[in-house]
């Protein structure tokens, strides 16, 4: 059963309203809050579907009451309402992430209706022993609009997603790309969904194959940290010689996530045409990345020759059987990435558009 809250600091409304809503939608469980602070408790007790509250409360107010459903509760629908509707609260609504506002005296079937055609809409899902980084390569490819809750060890954190995008991350150690790393490398999370984005802030600033990548290297390192016996303790002084300098990250080193639809992607070093790093399987890797270099440098050549001065962006080869879609990279020393496809199984466009992910990551990813 579907439970609201509603919240009024005026006795006769709040009774009138919980009332009606209780009468008329049957598959509703109506609780009741005088005021925004009380409110909270209520939610803090108890796992609520909808909210519905005044704005002009004394003491925590309906604005206050969102922002507080927002840090900690986003995936809860609010619905507002208001004696004094103007346009500069309308406007705070909607960074606040608020569906609707309400202006009484309210007429309660439309309410209803509203209310019960949002809650038919949202749909929840609750997922565990599921990798957080396959579920965001699923919804960025079907380009979900959502808001997950995450739990992994008494550690609650929300990923908010639009369009396929995650566009803002939340948890009590910060917010944005850190947090969105953090949470995606949290082990055997228990996943809440529900089908909207509570937010309008926009603090992810890195892609989302980044962001998984990021996290399955932190995780692979906490592995191989767990594997490892402790250092022994140190028998001197702490020494005062600065730590040694990480060092810059190179193409080689990228971790290649498979690709959705396509067989291969790799990087290839233009010079030798040899891979440099790969996933997929292919009978003959190493022919096709030395055949794709060569069709490359001859392309590059045939330019040169008919004195364009124009670069080469994409290279397009097409077989019978497999589709290769190479371009170059201009990191360290001249490299190719090739994205190797069936033609029956997926489409150009949507390869261009794999590439352009891949690539992002790869160039956030080397320079960190």
């Amino acid at each position: 059963m579907t439970r609201v809250l509603i919240v009024d600091d005026d006795p006769f409304q709040l009774r009138l309203l919980a009332r009606v809503i209780s009468l008329r939608g049957t598959a509703m469980s109506v609780l009741t809050a005088n005021g925004g602070a009380e409110a909270i408790q209520v939610l803090e007790r108890n796992a609520i579907d909808l909210v519905l509250t005044d704005l002009q409360m004394p003491d925590v107010s309906g604005f206050d009451l969102l922002a507080w459903l927002i840090a900690n509760q986003p995936q809860v629908t609010v619905f507002t309402m208001t004696a004094y509707p103007h346009d500069e609260g309308v406007s705070r609504l909607r960074e606040l992430g608020s569906v609707e506002c309400f202006t009484k005296p309210l007429d309660v079937q439309s309410v209803l209706e509203r209310i019960t055609s949002t809650l038919e809409k949202e749909v929840r899902g609750h997922v565990r022993n599921l990798s957080l980084a396959s579920l965001l390569q699923l919804i960025e490819m079907e380009r979900k609009t959502c808001t997950l809750t995450v739990e992994s060890a008494g550690r609650v954190g929300h990923l908010f997603v639009r369009g396929g995008q995650l566009i803002d991350a939340r948890w009590q150690g910060g917010d944005g790309t850190p947090a969105a790393i953090a949470i995606a490398a949290w082990s055997s999370p228990a996943i809440t969904i529900a089908s909207a984005c509570r937010t309008q802030r926009e603090t992810v600033d890195r892609p989302l194959g980044f962001i998984v990548m990021e996290a399955m290297r932190i995780l692979d390192e906490e592995e191989r940290a767990a594997k490892e016996l402790p250092p022994p303790e140190p028998s001197g002084p702490p020494s005062s010689l600065p730590p040694p300098e990480r060092p810059s990250r190179t193409v080689s080193e990228f971790p290649v996530g498979a690709p959705r639809e396509s067989g291969v992607i790799l990087i290839v070093d233009r010079a030798t045409g040899r891979v440099r790093t790969a996933t997929g399987v292919f009978e003959r890797l190493d022919a096709l990345a030395a055949f794709v270099t060569e069709i490359f440098s001859a392309k590059l050549t045939a330019l040169a020759t008919m004195d364009l001065q124009d670069d080469l962006e994409e290279l397009v080869i097409t077989t019978k059987r497999y589709w290769a879609l190479a371009r170059p990279l201009p990191l360290e020393h001249p490299s190719l990435v090739v994205l190797l496809f069936e033609p029956t199984r997926a489409t150009l466009p949507m390869q261009r558009l794999e590439l352009d992910r891949f690539m992002a990551a790869l160039d956030a990813w080397t320079s960190l």
